[in-house]
């Protein structure tokens, strides 16, 4: 029987947006670095699959740069 897995991970709610955000990027430039690594030696049937993940991060990137601005801009 698969039984939910209840959220693990709970966010403080007064942590600010600002620094919700800048954490939420480092965290993604981590996962980034783990990417290209693994692109980098990963055979080649599936460097295309890390390739993806890539790719996917910088538009996470844009999006996160897109709201970080327009927190700063509501400040």
């Amino acid at each position: 029987m698969n039984t939910p897995i209840p959220n693990l991970f709970i966010l403080n709610p007064d942590i600010p947006t600002e620094e919700l955000l800048i954490f939420a990027s480092e965290y993604l430039d981590s996962t980034a670095a783990i990417v290209y690594e693994t692109a980098d030696n990963i055979s080649s049937e599936y460097r295309p699959l890390a390739r993806a993940a890539v790719q996917q991060m910088h538009v996470l990137r844009t999006m996160f740069d897109a709201v970080a601005v327009r927190v700063q801009g509501q400040q």
